[in-house]
């Protein structure tokens, strides 16, 4: 990882800049690379919703949320971080899934992901169904290692806010994530 080796790092487009209906659509307007050489941090798009019976359109996902992202603020006034000064992030566009083939579609994630997991990045995923943190978790895995329990793992929250599998009437998907980590 390039973290904090440099003087300069990429940031996002303000809107003194640029109007904030204008400009790049990429996520917080920072700039678009084709690889994640030489990032520490990337966004990339998985716009796929052939995994999901129901619930079609989570492949406008990574384009809608690029799009409201314009109104994000390259740092917290709340907290006061700044992850542009300290961090080298980009966007490197999306994953070009088969849009007819949920099984080649897996294959070209992991895929994707295994290429972008050898410069040592951490890939800021804007998805797409539920479907497309299997071949994550698997080129994760590969990458890092893993167990058993990290390649069972199953995140599935429903829009009401609760899991399938929870019985716990106070569960929120914080808590799930931190329960998955430690799993892991």
């Amino acid at each position: 990882m390039t973290l904090a080796k440099r003087s300069t790092f990429n940031q996002p487009l303000g809107g003194n800049e640029m109007p904030r209906f204008g400009g790049p659509t990429t996520m917080m307007r920072l700039p678009a690379v084709e690889t994640s050489v030489g990032l520490d941090a990337c966004f990339v798009g998985v716009p796929m919703d052939i995994g999901a019976s129901n619930r079609a359109g989570t492949r406008l996902g990574p384009r809608q949320i690029r799009a409201e992202s314009v109104m994000l603020r390259p740092y917290n006034m709340a907290t006061g971080a700044a992850p542009f000064e300290a961090m080298q992030v980009a966007d490197i566009g999306d994953v070009p899934i088969n849009t007819f083939d949920l099984k080649k579609s897996v294959e070209i994630i992991r895929t994707f992901y295994d290429n972008i997991l050898r410069s040592d990045v951490i890939p800021l995923t804007l998805g797409g169904d539920h479907t497309l943190t299997y071949p994550i978790l698997q080129a994760m895995a590969k990458k890092y290692g893993a167990n058993s329990r990290a390649q069972m793992l199953k995140y599935h929250i429903q829009t009401s806010g609760r899991s399938l599998h929870a019985q716990e009437i106070d569960f929120n998907d914080i808590r799930t994530t931190l329960q998955a980590l430690y799993a892991i």
